[in-house]
């Protein structure tokens, strides 16, 4: 398991969120289809560095404004930021997943 690969710049980690383990199991994939409204084929995440930023199974089309920070400064995690923690991380530490929209 590459740990960095799996752990978002935010510093979230993919390996224990519902959304990854989905992948790979039916009947966690079968919930988040069910309460996510959308199909089996569609109800995991691979992890937002896998999707350049995005997350495809909450409709995101662009990277979300952590990724493009990173990107932006060559960096691989926010605490790696001389300006950590700031304004953009705010936001994702204070909501749920579902409103880092």
């Amino acid at each position: 398991m590459d740990h960095k690969e799996l752990t978002a710049p935010c510093g979230l980690d993919c390996f224990n969120c519902p959304a990854f383990i989905a992948k790979d199991n039916e009947r966690m994939r079968k919930f988040i289809s069910r309460i996510k409204g959308l199909s089996q084929e569609e109800a995991f995440c691979p992890g937002c560095r896998a999707q350049n930023g995005t997350i495809k199974m909450l409709k995101r089309t662009e990277p979300c404004k952590l990724y493009r920070c990173i990107q932006k400064k060559g960096l691989s995690f926010c605490c790696e930021c001389t300006d950590f923690p700031c304004d953009h991380l705010h936001p994702y530490a204070d909501q749920d997943s579902e409103e880092r929209r």
